[in-house]
């Protein structure tokens, strides 16, 4: 386990294979599913991760590092989803709980997004990622609010200026018939 912590991931690869040809264990597999999704092999790291869970599908970790290789694959439902199952398992997580504020945020479901962010800072106030997320989801909130002010602004010029055209054809037409 130590060799991916001190982040020596290129070493540590091997010598868990070389364990999985002799012990096929949830933590073997949980762990080579970190290194590769640190390597960026997500795809790889996703079938690592989905074999430990299949050895210990109550295992917090393993649905924790579930939700965050499929936030790199840019899959924001079934992360939700394997954010959803570490959560149950551990309830007070910030991580998790911010996994799932994010997965919420890129599925556009802000209000929702912006009250999960908020429970992970209450758990642990120095969440970077938590408060970044946040930021970021308030700034599109307002940037959507505005422009829709703008888009309800526009349509009700072009319907101001509809209804001064149409005023117009009605006098240029009783003008004619005098």
């Amino acid at each position: 386990r130590s060799f991916h912590v001190t982040g020596v991931q290129t070493c540590a690869l091997p010598i868990y294979n070389t364990t999985l040809r002799l012990l096929q264990t949830y933590e073997v597999w949980s762990n080579r599913s970190v290194v590769l999704w640190h390597l960026g092999k997500y795809k790889q790291a996703l079938t690592s991760t989905d074999k430990a869970i299949a050895l210990d599908g109550n295992a917090f970790e393993g649905w924790y590092n579930r939700g965050l290789i499929l936030t790199s694959l840019k899959s924001p439902h079934q992360a939700l989803e394997a954010y959803n199952r570490a959560i149950k398992i551990d309830p007070e997580n910030a991580n998790a709980i911010t996994g799932r504020g994010v997965a919420l945020s890129e599925l556009k479901q802000y209000p929702k997004a912006i009250a999960t962010l908020q429970i992970a800072l209450k758990i642990d106030p120095k969440q970077r990622l938590a408060k970044q997320t946040l930021k970021e989801v308030n700034e599109r909130v307002l940037k959507l609010a505005e422009q829709k002010r703008e888009a309800q602004k526009k349509k009700k010029e072009e319907e101001m200026k509809k209804l001064a055209e149409g005023k117009k054809r009605r006098e240029d037409k009783k003008t004619e018939k005098k």
